[in-house]
Parts: structure tokens; sequence; C-alpha cells
């Protein structure tokens, strides 16, 4: 500064600019660094417009560091030489004067006095100068080589990768890393909907259990010479009372289907998909679970009422009713294809949740099975097995123990 004042502000304010530019700069970074240092110590993210700024600020430095480095022989050392050189021509100049006009002696004599002004500063300013300006070329060329270490090292690289980072964002990824996305092809409109098809299944079967607690397989008539009820065996065959009677029995569980089905719908309100397709699937379901619990205690007696029961507690458990059957033991997982309560479960949720008919048309072809099984294995193997069982019956009725 003190150079470019002798010389009026024409050979080093380009550089004095350049220098204070630098300054400025300099004090920017430093304001960046301490927000985004008080950002990381407070476990915040820090801000992204500061890193860039911060990075922009130090590439503007080192632009402009490098420039004057480069030209520092035209910006600074000839530009201080220029200063003594127009020293010199002044001194030359002032001797002239002498010379050719006495009657400039006054302005010579103010001249002279600036001039020899000028000498003492020149003079100490050159000694400043020859001491300082080397060491000020040493500092600069070390502050370029530290800020390109730090612009261009692995370190500072990997920090501003890692603070470009939303960590937020991180930590929910490793929180959780798959985000899934479900589109419920037939929904149920809520828990209550969902369990229906489960508990209804379920009292169908206790309400033909119950049936067959209360009403007797065989059937009896009172005869006019004997006051005793004897066993229509002789006068009608084993299958013609086993249809007779299943007749009676299906016409009660058919009744407890309507109601049960029809009470889901009006009582408790249950929403659902086709309410019609569910009454006839329950009524149907019904008729199933009827033979077979019917055709049990037909050819078992009491022994098909307890063989009844076991199918039940095993149906609760194997069927997929209350979760998904994969969660099961494996012996259930084994057991799940050949209950019944499966098929008529899922028969009753394809009416609730939505129809989708190669379900429904194997729910239907399974239970259909099961019934036809059922019927057969009644209407040809009747007379044998009450035949093989009836000295057990009759011990057993004789004990006492049962109705």
């Amino acid at each position: 500064n003190k150079l470019n004042n002798i010389s009026h502000n024409q050979n080093l304010s380009d550089t004095i600019s350049k220098l204070n530019n630098i300054n400025s700069k300099i004090e920017t970074s430093l304001a960046y660094l301490s927000k985004i240092k008080g950002q990381v110590e407070s476990n915040e993210q820090p801000s992204l417009d500061n890193l860039n700024n911060l990075l922009t600020v130090a590439n503007d430095i080192n632009m402009v560091t490098a420039g004057i480095l480069n030209n520092y022989d035209s910006s600074i050392k000839n530009p201080i030489n220029n200063i003594f050189s127009q020293g010199i021509t002044v001194s030359e100049d002032v001797g002239k004067l002498l010379q050719n006009a006495k009657n400039e002696i006054p302005k010579v004599k103010s001249l002279l006095s600036s001039l020899s002004g000028f000498s003492e500063n020149a003079q100490e300013t050159i000694d400043l100068a020859n001491e300082k300006i080397p060491k000020a070329k040493t500092i600069l060329n070390d502050f370029i080589d530290a800020l390109d270490k730090i612009n261009n090292g692995e370190d500072t690289k990997k920090l501003i990768d890692f603070l470009k980072n939303d960590v937020i964002t991180n930590a929910s990824f490793l929180e959780s890393p798959v985000d899934i996305v479900e589109h419920t092809l037939y929904p149920m409109t809520n828990y209550g909907a969902s369990m229906t098809p489960f508990y209804t299944t379920l009292s169908l079967w206790v309400g033909i259990l119950l049936l067959t607690s209360l009403l007797t397989t065989e059937v009896h008539v009172c005869h006019n010479n004997k006051d005793d009820n004897d066993n229509l065996t002789d006068t009608y065959r084993p299958y013609q009372v086993y249809l007779g009677r299943g007749l009676t029995f299906l016409s009660l569980a058919l009744i407890q289907a309507l109601i049960v089905s029809v009470g889901d719908i009006f009582i408790l309100k249950v929403k659902m998909a086709n309410p019609f397709l569910f009454v006839l699937i329950c009524l149907f379901v019904s008729i199933v679970f009827n033979f077979i619990v019917y055709s049990l205690v037909s050819l078992f007696g009491n022994i098909g009422k307890a063989i009844g029961v076991i199918l039940l507690v095993l149906q609760v458990a194997g069927s997929g009713g209350t979760f998904p059957i994969q969660v099961t033991p494996k012996f259930f997982q084994m057991m799940y294809p050949f209950l019944p309560f499966t098929y008529g479960i899922s028969a009753m949720r394809e009416a609730i949740g939505g129809i989708y008919f190669p379900n429904l048309r194997i729910d239907f072809c399974v239970l259909f099975v099961f019934l036809i099984t059922a019927i057969l294995i009644n209407i040809f193997l009747k007379a044998p097995i009450n035949r093989l069982l009836h000295k057990f019956v009759s011990k057993l009725e004789d004990s006492h123990l049962v109705e």
C-alpha cells in the first residue's frame, strides 16, 4: 500500500485488490466452516448449500492465488521496480530544470523537498520489500500447496461425500431396507369379516354334533303286541334306515345353516361381497357336515360321536381358519388338505372377500367328494359294521354308562 501510494495508485492497485479479495473469501470460508462445525457438533445434517459454497470459495481462492503467483514478476516485482525507476527519472528531470530555468527554483526547491522525502521513504520501502516480499512469496506458495492438498485430498473428498449423504435416509434404509407396496385384490373390510368363515364353519359342525346327541340315528317302533321298542332292522334295509333318518337330520341342518348365515348378514352385519352366495355356501357346507357326522354316528354309534369331537379339535387347529397354516406345526400342515373345514372356510371367504372361481370350484369339488364318500360308505358298509359292533354296543348299553 505504501509503494502504491507513492506511485499514485497506478502500479499495484490490481494486485492489492486481488489480495483483498482473497482475504474476503477466506473470511467467508471460515464462516461456512463454522456453520458446518456447529451442525456436526449438534448431530445435525450439514447443509448441502454450505458444503457446496465452501467448495466454491476454496476453488476461487485457489484460482486467484495461483494467478498472483504465476504473474508474480509482472504484477508485483516489475511494478515495484518501475516505482524506483520513476524516482531516478524525477531526479534527472530536476537537474535539467536547475540548468535551464532559474525562475523555476521555488518549484524545484519544493520538488526537491518532495523528492528528499520520497527518497527516505523509498529507501525504507525498498529495504522492507527486499525483506518481506520473498517471505510473502514463500508463504503464498505454502498456502497454495495447502489449499491444493485440501481440495484434492482423499480424506477431504470422503468427508464431503459423507457430509453430503442424508444420514436420516441412510438410517431409515438400514431400519427398513425394503419398501413394501401392498395391493389387496380381495379385501376383507375388518377383522370380524375375516373371522366369520371360521366361526360359521365351526358352528355348523358343532350344531350337527349336538343333533346327533339329541336325536337317534336308528328307527324304533312300538308294536301293538309288545310294550318295548324293537329295532326295525328286519323290516327295513340298513341303507333305507340311513337315508330315511338322514333326511330328518338334513332338514334340521339346513334350518340351522340358514339361521347362522342370515344372522351373520342381518344381525352381526358382516360386510361381504356376495351375501346370497354366502347363504348358499353355508347350506351346502351344512349338508356335507351333516352327512359326515351323521354317517359316523350311524356307523359307530357313540364311538362315532367321539370321532366327530376328535375331528372337531383337529380341524380347529389344522384348517388355517385363524392364522396361516404355514405357521402351524408340520403335523397340522400335513392334515390341512384332508380336513372338511379347510374347504368350507375357503369357500365362505370367496363370498365375503370376492370370488376367485378357480378356488371356489376346487372347494366345491372337494366338499362334494366328502359328501359322496360319506353316503356311499354308509349305503354299502352300514350293515356289516353294525353287525360287527352290535355285541359291543349291547354290552355298552347294558352297563348303563351311556344313553
